[in-house]
């Protein structure tokens, strides 16, 4: 079944494609783009000995996956799911030097291999979702062994309470997250604090094995 989305879960799809044309900009601005590198930096002390095959999942405009493959290396392959199709063509334009497939679709409602990926990322995507436990299991059926899962969740702060009257997510505590990895066995290996700016306040950043 797939995974609808929390809260106005009709509605999510078209306000991230109405903001699409703007979120890079946002983004930056906001500073995430520095808060993803550092994330990436935790995530891959050096470059892995083999280009690896990545699903981002929720991409939104590509950045976690941008900020991943500066510090990784070229993948193998790159798989960029979402449910705006704007977003999506945007990712896709960002990273067409590494020939990524776009996936239309909500965690948990497309057909992908198992098993397949040494590393998924996602970025704010947890917090939309009604179920985090099944769509994190999820995650986890379609890493390799030894797979790497690379997150960015956002956190209880009144600034992230400011935002959600638009979007509609939730926060998530490192307690709650460390429980999640867990429960779909997953191996906390890392949390990671990001050091200024908005990303400071509202998000966290977390790394986990199979």
């Amino acid at each position: 079944m797939p995974f609808p989305h929390a809260n106005t879960p009709s509605r999510l799809p078209q306000l991230y494609d109405a903001a699409s044309t703007s979120w890079q900009d946002t983004i930056d601005r906001l500073g995430y783009p520095g808060a993803y590198a550092e994330l990436a930096a935790a995530a891959f002390a050096t470059d892995l000995s083999s280009r690896p095959k990545i699903l981002d999942v929720g991409t939104g405009t590509g950045a976690l996956a941008a900020a991943i493959i500066r510090r990784s290396g070229p993948p193998q392959s790159l798989d960029l799911l979402d449910v705006s199709e704007n977003m999506l063509e945007i990712a896709g334009r960002a990273l067409r030097a590494h020939g990524p497939r776009l996936i239309h679709g909500a965690v948990g409602a497309v057909d992908l291999p198992e098993r397949a990926y040494d590393v998924i990322l996602c970025a704010h995507t947890i917090e939309h979702l009604p179920d985090p436990e099944r769509a994190m299991s999820w995650m986890r059926r379609h890493l390799k062994p030894d797979g790497r899962i690379v997150l960015s969740i956002s956190k209880p702060h009144w600034c992230t309470a400011l935002i959600r009257w638009r979007w509609g997510h939730k926060a998530y505590r490192k307690t709650e997250v460390e429980s999640l990895l867990a429960t779909a066995g997953l191996t906390h290996l890392a949390t990671v604090e990001f050091s200024k700016g908005p990303p400071r306040r509202t998000s966290q950043g977390y790394i986990a094995t199979v």
